[in-house]
């Protein structure tokens, strides 16, 4: 994973050992996983949540091992620890404010919208 502004070779080992990177108004580590434990856990997480509605849904078992082992093999996982978040929402319009935030923060922007 390479630093922010393409720092090229150098910035994806320092990536991989955990470095810390500034991008905007965030601040962050960043490490590059690959280990079958990590990829494992997150196939079976997301085969759980993505495939329980489908009409034929599959999961990992559904396979032999030798082939979800080779599959494991080709995924590499990045996780993000941010640190520090910064930034503003600005629009004349409440109505529109709440909709751009959403539905999560409905209960707070609801009791601090003020009209125009």
């Amino acid at each position: 994973m390479a630093a922010r502004g393409g720092a090229g070779a150098a910035g994806a080992r320092a990536a991989e050992d955990g470095s810390r990177h500034r991008a905007g108004s965030s601040v962050g580590v960043a490490a590059r996983w690959a280990p079958p434990r990590f990829a494992r856990g997150g196939v079976t997480r997301l085969t759980r949540t993505r495939e329980a509605g489908e009409f034929n849904p599959w999961k990992m078992g559904d396979f032999t091992a030798e082939f979800i082992d080779g599959m494991l093999k080709a995924i590499v996982g990045i996780e993000f620890e941010i640190a520090r978040m910064k930034g503003k929402a600005v629009n004349a319009d409440p109505i529109l404010n709440t909709e751009s935030l959403g539905a999560f923060f409905w209960p707070y922007v609801k009791h601090t919208a003020k009209t125009v």
